[in-house]
């Protein structure tokens, strides 16, 4: 197991849409959720309120943002797992559908800088064929987003 971490910006703050979603890159990896933390990065709405949570339906043509993103390769014996089992994708042609359940909702201020963590120390899995989408509940900026998984 290996600690990976990565920062990624959102592409859209439409209401009602994903930010971003985390899911393995096989068929037969699964994930290990450590924390997520997001921070607005220019704040013109009055709140911005996400979830997050399992889609019913997972994002299709993803853009991944996924290679080498491992915490402390110094620290890692084997150098060939450099790169991550664990894909983040921003973009998507059609993207994952709202959760039907939530197990996080936070809502921020509107303050350039304003930023909530989600931490789980036990970890939320994400098994294969499935993913976790931090959604756009509603009136949201444009939010810089930090994954923490194992893997």
């Amino acid at each position: 197991m290996a600690i990976m971490s990565l920062a990624v910006q959102s592409q859209s703050n439409a209401q009602g849409t994903a930010a971003c979603e985390v899911y393995p890159s096989s068929t037969t990896d699964r994930v290990l959720l450590l924390s997520v933390t997001f921070t607005v990065d220019n704040a013109t709405s009055p709140q911005d309120v996400f979830g997050l949570g399992i889609p019913a339906a997972a994002g299709v043509g993803r853009t991944a943002n996924s290679t080498n993103w491992l915490q402390n390769p110094l620290l890692q014996e084997d150098y060939s797992a450099l790169n991550s089992s664990t894909y983040i994708s921003t973009s998507w042609s059609t993207q994952p559908t709202v959760p039907t359940k939530f197990f996080r909702r936070t809502t921020v201020a509107n303050t350039t800088g304003s930023s909530w963590t989600w931490t789980f120390p036990n970890g939320i899995i994400i098994s294969p064929q499935s993913s976790v989408v931090l959604w756009n509940i509603a009136n949201n900026d444009i939010v810089n987003i930090e994954i923490v998984c194992d893997e």
